[in-house]
């Protein structure tokens, strides 16, 4: 990891740590990592994040990082991260995102909710200064509601992808179907990919 190409979500969690050792925006080395951090946010708000997924992720962490260094909530960096984390928040209350966000980025933050991504949501907002929203209220709300009767939160899901994006006309026309599964046993940001190909008579399975 430590030879990894520099991430806005990593830089910030570094930040997050060296506050508490005393480090300020007196510090050269901060500078220069708020300003690394600030051009790596996406148009519309959110950061990509490189150690969970994906820019739930990456956003909690950036906004937790710069409120660590005193960065103010009226900052645009922070206006910008929580409106977007407010904008993919689900009916439910929670927020939840897939891998697949990785490789087509037009699908972050969209997802079933998941208690470990909603809590990162939740912190990123409370980070932003926005602890007493809407939002947070409903987040809080939903991890209350999804908590098992033994305290833990279980978090199983899964993800199914037939469409034009992995059935080309092509394919379809000749009688191939493709279907591509993620299952996510235990953790959302952990997915076994299946995908299942299906022509004429034959099935094939691959992992």
């Amino acid at each position: 990891a430590m030879i990894d190409p520099g991430t806005a979500d990593i830089t910030a969690r570094v930040l997050e740590t060296l506050s508490h050792f005393g480090y300020n925006q007196d510090s050269l080395r901060v500078r220069k990592a708020l300003e690394f951090i600030h051009p790596h946010q996406e148009k519309d708000g959110s950061f990509w994040g490189r150690w969970g997924v994906n820019y739930i992720y990456g956003t909690w962490q950036v906004l937790k990082g710069l409120a660590s260094m005193g960065v103010p909530s009226t900052h645009p960096s922070m206006i910008g991260g929580a409106a977007w984390l407010r904008s993919v928040q689900k009916e439910d209350g929670g927020w939840g995102e897939t891998c697949q966000s990785y490789d087509d980025p037009t699908l972050r933050g969209r997802g079933p909710s998941a208690p470990s991504q909603t809590a990162w949501a939740l912190a990123g907002l409370i980070g932003a200064g926005q602890a007493a929203s809407p939002a947070v209220e409903a987040g809080v709300r939903y991890l209350l509601r999804s908590q098992a009767a033994d305290g833990s939160w279980p978090e199983a899901a899964y993800t199914v992808k037939c469409d034009s994006d992995n059935n080309s006309e092509a394919d379809q026309a000749e009688g191939r179907l493709t279907v591509d599964i993620g299952v996510a046993p235990t953790e959302p940001y952990e997915f076994v990919l299946f995908r299942l190909g299906h022509a004429q008579d034959a099935l094939k399975v691959t992992e």
